[in-house]
């Protein structure tokens, strides 16, 4: 080969390195650069506190197994079963109340002894990890019997598998643009304290100075195994173990496989969940729990139905209500908080289409300060107005007219009362998560509510 030749080929061997090298480095540059886009910022200023799901999901799995391989709970018979749920949520709400007294002494020093309370939390806490593994498989069959009557199950079984484990769920930290009320970030995070939420909640509204941010606690986590927050209720506990049982059904059909899809298919799913936590709920008590409801040691809560959203009517007669109600500035007649919140929610939802930020946001602040709550923002709208089985949880519904829900010119969001409207006609459950299963619009869910008044009323 001629020296021309070589050099040739050796100089396009350099300019080859050298173009694979500049490749190269352009991508490295690039992926070591900073992400300045909206996403970029807000995880950016949330990844020091985000939740490790593949450690958590790992370990759950394991502990999931070993009850099922080796656990004793199903040679605990059936007529004592119920006292050991209800040993293991009792230890829950004392530990509750000796933590509470355990933080007092820290604000209110007093002559109770925080190492006696240590112990006795301590002490109570080794009682309920020791019966941890067997009253989740309890409450595990309780509810899927319940289910089972409803008219779930595919050959005796009930799918997908009610499965939960008892924990604290991580906080989330919920993202929503200033300019609108709607849910763009939920960020799953490591329990945050006091301090380091409104800390975190300030970092990404520095970073991302066109949202508002909010963290907030959560009751349970629809992933498999459910994650359910631990309480001294035990109708809270069937009630988020049925919710989240009922995220795992929903995954199998549209309402769940679109639920990132659009806002309001998310808000659809989440109502329709909370409505069947709370109709399970009290259908466990039932079956399982009649006479301790009966003598009243177990509580009941009053769930939301569909009267909430309808008009109310003055009845002189009538016992008054037991709850003390606040006086709204903006209202002729004392009301409750949630009707407060929901009207804050309306005035801010029209000031924002008017463009009006900042007056939505000062409007905010003043009811903010006015009810004592740590945030009330768009962001704190975009989540809790997502559960809209409750009319106090911020979602705009009218509580103030007689407009039938599926006349086009109902002054409200639909989304509460049609799904209720649509429970209340189901002869069961399965049949009601069943015909809301292919629902994702508002649209879909008035054709749905119009089809289930014509074929169950």
């Amino acid at each position: 080969m001629s020296t021309t030749k070589k050099r040739l080929r050796y100089k396009v061997k350099i300019y080859l390195r050298a173009g694979l090298l500049i490749v190269v480095l352009a991508f490295t540059l690039k992926d070591g650069l900073p992400d300045r886009s909206r996403s970029g910022r807000i995880h950016t200023a949330a990844h020091p506190y985000e939740f490790n799901y593949v450690a958590w999901e790992v370990e759950a799995l394991w502990s999931k197994a070993r009850q099922s391989m080796w656990g004793y709970q199903s040679y605990v018979p059936e007529k004592d079963r119920k006292a050991v749920i209800l040993e293991y949520i009792d230890l829950v709400g004392q530990m509750f109340d000796l933590e509470a007294q355990l933080e007092a002494t820290y604000t209110n020093p007093s002559s109770a002894d925080r190492n006696d309370l240590r112990r006795q939390i301590a002490r109570l806490d080794k009682s309920r990890a020791e019966l941890q593994p067997i009253v989740e498989p309890m409450i595990e069959s309780q509810v899927s019997t319940v289910l089972a009557e409803q008219g779930f199950g595919v050959l005796g079984q009930i799918v997908p598998p009610v499965s939960f484990r008892f924990l604290e769920p991580p906080d989330v930290l919920v993202v929503s643009p200033r300019e609108v009320i709607r849910q763009d970030f939920a960020i799953s995070l490591r329990s945050l304290n006091v301090d380091e939420a409104p800390q975190l909640e300030k970092r990404v509204e520095i970073a991302s100075p066109n949202d508002s941010a909010y963290v907030t606690s959560i009751g349970g986590v629809g992933i498999w195994p459910a994650m359910v927050i631990e309480t001294r209720y035990p109708a809270y506990a069937f009630e988020i173990v049925a919710h989240e049982w009922s995220h795992h059904y929903l995954f199998m059909f549209p309402l769940g496989l679109d639920y990132l899809a659009l806002p309001e298919t998310r808000i659809i799913n989440e109502t329709t969940a909370t409505v069947f936590g709370n109709a399970m709920a009290l259908l466990v008590l039932d079956r399982f729990y009649h006479q301790e409801v009966e003598d009243g040691s177990i509580w009941v809560p009053d769930y939301p139905t569909l009267a909430d959203f309808q008009p109310q009517t003055t009845d002189n007669s009538s016992t008054p209500e037991t709850t003390e109600p606040h006086r709204d500035p903006d209202g002729p007649r004392p009301t409750t908080r949630g009707t407060i919140i929901n009207r804050t929610r309306i005035t801010a939802d029209y000031l924002l289409a008017l463009g009006r930020v900042d007056a939505a946001e000062a409007y905010m602040e003043s009811r903010r300060q006015w009810l004592g709550m740590r945030v009330l923002n768009q962001a704190w709208f975009a989540f809790n107005g997502g559960y809209q089985a409750d009319p106090g949880q911020g979602g705009g519904v009218s509580l103030t007219t007689t407009v039938d829900v599926t006349d086009p010119t109902y002054p409200g969001d639909p989304i509460g009362p049609a799904i209720h409207e649509i429970a209340e006609l189901a002869p069961n459950l399965a049949d009601f998560l069943n015909i809301m299963r292919d629902v994702t619009t508002r649209r879909e869910l008035i054709e749905t509510l119009i089809e289930a008044r014509s074929r169950w009323k």
